[in-house]
């Protein structure tokens, strides 16, 4: 038996222009992706501005709760490549797209603690976990700071992107060809 697990597609995610002001939240609308969360996060951190795509919120917005729209995939690729920072505050997740998205494009990123997401990110110092919103506001804080520190963001980015690679399509095809391969041969 072996496992086939979720991939991206890194050469989509390119990196271009970071904006360091540019915090999303990809698909943070709803209770269980976490708007609570974001929501009290943006009311103590009334000077900066999260952005946050996916259907319509469950929930009233402070003004610095932008929501976006449903986007296209051309248009949720450009935010998630242009932003600097993804925050994942779900409750519940399987294998993460959006974190493995997240960081192909570069991004820090700060994720609820969940054994899936710690799975994914491996032990890349450029994601960062959070139990409470007070832990979230205390990493997205560190993680504001960092971007204050070009090279800093810039080694953080990229150590993003080579975790984003392990899991990129073509490599994941590659294995599971190889374990195809295996079995056809009888050695599984």
């Amino acid at each position: 038996m072996f496992w086939v697990p979720n991939f991206v597609d890194v050469d989509e995610f390119k990196s271009i222009d970071k904006d360091p002001s540019l915090i999303v939240a990809p698909g943070a609308v709803t209770k269980e992706k976490g708007i609570d969360t974001i929501i009290r996060i943006a009311k103590l951190k009334n000077n900066i501005n999260i952005y946050i795509a996916g259907d319509e919120p469950s929930k009233k917005l402070p003004d610095n709760v932008r929501y976006v729209g449903k986007l296209n995939r051309e248009e949720y690729k450009k935010l998630v490549t242009k932003s600097s920072i993804c925050i994942l505050p779900t409750h519940g997740e399987t294998f993460s797209m959006t974190m493995l998205e997240c960081l192909a494009a570069g991004n820090l990123v700060l994720a609820r603690d969940l054994p899936v997401l710690r799975e994914v990110a491996g032990s890349t110092p450029s994601v960062d976990f959070a139990n409470n919103d007070r832990e979230f506001i205390s990493k997205l804080e560190n993680f504001i700071n960092i971007l204050k520190k070009p090279h800093e963001f810039s080694e953080l980015s990229t150590r993003s992107i080579e975790r984003a690679k392990m899991f990129n399509k073509w490599t994941i095809l590659e294995k599971f060809k190889n374990e195809l391969l295996l079995i056809m041969d009888g050695k599984y």
